[in-house]
């Protein structure tokens, strides 16, 4: 749900102006991760969170989202 995923992960951001929010397809993506974009949803790009789904990936449900310290 948004309130347990996106609406964190926005509030996180907000709250901690030192975290740069990465694009997890992007992250996926240099790792070598095959069908990165097809694992991903949501934000600005469509492609900023990490998002599993029991009947499309053989999964528990799972959401990530990534950020990295600013320097």
């Amino acid at each position: 749900l948004p309130d347990e995923n996106e609406a964190i992960a926005q509030a996180f951001t907000e709250a901690h102006a030192d975290f740069q929010p990465l694009q997890a397809a992007e992250v996926l993506a240099q790792l070598k991760v095959e069908g990165a974009d097809r694992l991903c949803s949501g934000g600005e790009t469509g492609l900023q969170y990490l998002r599993l789904w029991p009947h499309l990936h053989n999964t528990d449900g799972f959401f990530a989202a990534i950020w990295q310290k600013k320097t």
